[in-house]
């Protein structure tokens, strides 16, 4: 059953149901028929195509009739929440997301010439990282402390990472303290 057959069943049907109870006040008919499109094309939409079609309709509309609490039409919303949510379980089938180890991400990302976390750089991560890399990165980094804080640079990073930095600033060798 092709989409316009599923919608023509599914209208028909709802024509039927929608029989017993009282339209909307303020809606001419061709409003009235616009909702029941309105329907039907959400039932040929939304509703599974294996199986018999006409009866998964049917089971919807009783679903409807015994929880509807007005003598009106339901609205839209309630046709809807009534049918299988074939969307749920599309998405609960797939497989769920995965983080990437950080010294992967890290590794990729410095190969790809992207920033990377100075804790990355001078921390226990930096211990599996490529070494070409790394001095790379470390200089950078020593290099944009000297910017930053000139000559307090050596203290400052020595202060923060350790004696790890103290190689990146020759010059400041015996002043780290």
């Amino acid at each position: 059953m092709n989409f316009d057959q599923r919608k023509k069943t599914a209208q028909s049907i709802i024509i039927e149901f929608l029989d017993v109870f009282t339209p909307p006040r303020g809606l001419d008919d061709s409003q009235l028929a616009s909702r029941i499109s309105q329907l039907a094309d959400a039932f040929a939409r939304r509703m599974p195509i294996k199986g018999e079609y006409t009866d998964a309709v049917h089971r919807v509309l009783t679903k409807i009739m015994d929880t509807h609490q007005s003598n009106t039409w339901p609205p839209q919303a309630a046709f809807v929440m009534a049918m299988p949510n074939q969307e749920l379980r599309q998405f609960s089938a797939q497989e769920t997301f995965k983080v990437k180890d950080p010294v992967q991400l890290t590794t990729a990302r410095m190969e790809a010439g992207e920033a990377v976390d100075e804790n990355s750089l001078w921390g226990q991560m930096a211990r599996e990282l490529p070494r070409g890399h790394l001095d790379r990165y470390r200089n950078a980094s020593a290099l944009g402390w000297m910017e930053v804080y000139g000559k307090d640079a050596p203290r400052l990073m020595h202060s923060k990472y350790g004696s790890v930095v103290d190689s990146y600033f020759p010059e400041a060798k015996g002043r780290a303290t």
